[in-house]
C-alpha cells in the first residue's frame, strides 16, 4: 500500500490482492442474481397456487350447485 500526497489517499498495489477481491465481488454478484430469480420464481409459484385454488374453489362450488 502506498499513500498518494496529491488526493490524501491510501492506495493498494497488490495486484493478486485485487484481483481476488474481484473474482470474490463476482461470485456475491452472481450469488445474488441467483438469490433474486429464486424470490422471483418463488413469487411466481405462490401465484400459481392462488389461481389454482381459487379454480378449485370455483369447481367445488358448481358441483356443490348441481346436486
Amino acid at each position: 500500500m502506498v499513500r498518494d500526497h496529491a488526493i490524501n489517499a491510501i492506495i493498494n498495489n497488490n495486484v493478486s490482492e485485487y484481483q481476488n477481491y474481484l473474482r470474490m465481488k463476482s461470485k456475491k454478484d452472481e450469488e445474488n442474481l441467483r438469490v433474486l430469480d429464486m424470490e422471483e420464481d418463488l413469487t411466481k409459484l405462490k401465484s400459481d397456487i392462488e389461481e389454482l385454488k381459487q379454480l378449485l374453489r370455483s369447481l367445488v362450488n358448481d358441483r356443490s350447485r348441481q346436486d
